[in-house]
């Protein structure tokens, strides 16, 4: 008889925490309040898609274990345009203005490559392999605690193309509150990124705080203060040692090499990824083709000329490549009710930082 009361007692327990667990989830899903995105567009796509697998009772239900996600960073949360990716913008400060470094010649013909890349939108090619190896140069033997405090500096300051934002401002407040909402469902979010790591982490400080070890980007080693030239089989890291950055790469995170690194750090295959560009295509692959679970895959598209920079002609290639995948297309023209929120404008002649740096150059 004792039994069988402590049994029933355990199925009501049960009974109980599994429909408070449902009431949960159905009480983040009703309360969530998007102010940032269009009611009609694609944001919709996003809730069916998070109602749906966080129910219980759904057979598309995915435990709170393997609710993995994956976000790219520039141009998906991130500013891209102003005038070219902040970390290169960075660079430039660095081997041209900053008097403590003295950089060779070749890395301040490449910062000059890269602010002219700004100003005329077209990247040359072997660019972004050239300055990922020669930002590992330009902050070679800088203590890690350094880089971050100098990072965060650079993004103090206002950035180009745009009135009224700096460059720690510059995140997109639609994608925010997508981040706020897949959190409140118990999404586990990561962040895989081209941009070196320790670049992200800062970024991400300033509007969507999360662990460091959910941020995946490009990776130069590190290593002791006291390390030199001994051997890693010998050395051992002392008690008034610090970390410092080296200057040999590790990895440039992008394309297939998010798929080596997702799977090195996650374990597994994510269920939804958000990206913007070809360089993310890996990345929708890999999760698209988890076939444990339903996924989702969402590509932000540059397609606002007003707001932002357009660029037509890589809108129409993602377009077609989310077509042909069953990908949805988040258009930032006709999904995002605001990008960087009020008091923010476009500004094609502002360059401030740009001409500040090349006359840097032409002075030396």
């Amino acid at each position: 008889m004792k039994k069988k009361k402590l049994l029933f007692l355990i199925i009501v327990v049960l009974f109980l925490f599994l429909t408070a667990c449902q009431k949960k989830d159905e009480e983040i899903n009703e309360n969530y309040q998007f102010t940032q995105w269009k009611e009609d567009g694609v944001i919709n796509e996003v809730v069916a898609y998070v109602e749906d697998v966080v129910n219980p009772d759904s057979s598309n239900y995915i435990p709170e274990e393997d609710r993995i996600v994956v976000f790219d960073l520039d141009g998906t949360l991130f500013c891209e345009q102003g005038t070219i990716y902040y970390e290169w913008m960075m660079y430039a400060q660095r081997v041209l203005a900053d008097e403590t470094y003295e950089a060779s010649q070749d890395m301040k013909d490449l910062a000059v490559q890269i602010l002219q890349a700004g100003i005329d939108k077209s990247i040359p090619e072997n660019i972004e392999e050239d300055e990922s190896l020669a930002l590992g140069k330009a902050f070679n033997g800088m203590l890690t605690d350094d880089y971050k405090e100098y990072i965060r500096n650079f993004m103090e300051q206002e950035i180009d193309g745009f009135n009224g934002m700096t460059f720690k401002e510059s995140y997109y407040r639609p994608m925010v509150e997508v981040l706020e909402y897949l959190d409140q469902n118990d999404f586990v979010i990561y962040i895989v990124s081209g941009t070196d790591r320790d670049v992200c982490r800062v970024t991400m400080d300033y509007f969507y705080h999360l662990p460091y070890y959910q941020i995946i980007g490009t990776d130069c080693y590190n290593e002791g203060s006291h390390h030199d030239d001994v051997n890693y089989l010998e050395y051992q890291y002392d008690k008034d040692e610090e970390v410092m950055r080296d200057d040999t790469r590790i990895i440039k995170n992008v394309k297939s090499s998010k798929i080596t690194q997702m799977y090195q750090e996650i374990g597994q295959k994510p269920v939804m990824a958000f990206g913007n560009s070809s360089g993310d295509q890996s990345m929708f692959t890999f999760t698209a083709t988890n076939d444990k679970y339903k996924t989702a895959v969402f590509c932000v598209v540059p397609d606002d000329d007003v707001r932002e920079y357009a660029n037509m002609s890589k809108v129409e290639k993602l377009t077609k490549m989310c077509e042909e995948n069953g990908y949805h297309v988040i258009s930032m023209k006709d999904d995002f009710l605001t990008i960087y929120g009020e008091g923010v404008t476009k500004d094609v002649t502002k360059l401030d930082l740009t001409e500040s740096l090349l006359a840097k150059y032409k002075e030396q």
